[in-house]
């Protein structure tokens, strides 16, 4: 799954504890080992955004993050909290049984309502940033067609190199390619390739911090190189395994913007 959000995940940072396993033969392998090794059951996370187009020109939002991992089951709720132009504009995603189901809602102040944001909208920008609805969503491993796993190393570290190629029957990518480091298991470059082969977006996660004993990226950027526009996130401040609101992932909790 690329929940890039997960590299600082984003949105929903995916944040591992160090492991010591048995070496993966497969993509496939690596992947889920990336999933399993998300221990928190609760994340928290305040981010600054940063949007850079090619001319430099930049715009700053605030949001929170939440998000909760009950055995398969993973659900994120985004909200913005600045500025006063996009306070408000919430996401929810609800899936289960690792991805294989899964919906999303979008609120919007303006609109005063909740809507299903549906499967054809996942090639579409997430509010102006360089995020599709399709990358804020959770995928089932075991539904990408994985090449051979391959060894290389990023930023000086050794990684597993896993290339894979979506099944889906619209895809929104080419291929998908992430180097996953392999003494703390967490992706730290992803490269996304168009229908055409061609280079589309890089996503880095930097300033690896481990905080009550998770790695966690405490800065990501989203760079789609073919019309150089970047997506910059901070995290300002992170919590784990905090207790959360009942039904906080809901579409009623969503349309009372609490």
């Amino acid at each position: 799954m690329y929940r890039l959000l997960q590299l600082a995940v984003a949105m929903v940072c995916l944040s591992l504890a160090t492991i010591a396993l048995a070496e993966p033969k497969t993509g496939a392998e690596v992947m889920t080992l990336v999933r399993e090794k998300n221990s928190s059951k609760t994340q928290v996370s305040e981010i600054s955004m940063r949007l850079v187009d090619h001319k430099g020109r930049t715009q700053d939002r605030k949001l929170v993050v939440f998000a909760e991992q009950v055995g398969e089951s993973e659900n994120t709720l985004t909200r913005f909290m600045q500025p006063r132009r996009v306070r408000g504009i919430s996401f929810l995603v609800t899936n289960s049984d690792g991805g294989q189901s899964s919906a999303s809602y979008l609120y919007t102040p303006a609109d005063k309502k909740v809507r299903r944001v549906p499967e054809g909208d996942n090639q579409k920008s997430f509010q102006g940033t360089d995020f599709t609805y399709y990358d804020l969503s959770p995928h089932d491993v075991n539904k990408e067609g994985y090449q051979p796993l391959e060894s290389g190393t990023c930023e000086g570290h050794e990684c597993w190199v896993v290339t894979s190629v979506p099944l889906d029957a619209n895809p929104v990518y080419g291929k998908v390619k992430q180097w996953v480091r392999k003494d703390i298991c967490l992706p730290i470059k992803v490269e996304f390739y168009d229908l055409d082969q061609k280079l589309l977006k890089v996503s880095s996660a930097d300033d690896i911090e481990k905080i009550d004993g998770y790695w966690t990226p405490m800065k990501s950027t989203m760079h789609n190189v073919q019309i150089d526009h970047k997506t910059v996130m901070t995290v300002d401040r992170v919590q784990y395994n905090q207790k959360l609101p009942a039904k906080l992932f809901s579409k009623t909790t969503l349309e009372k913007g609490v």
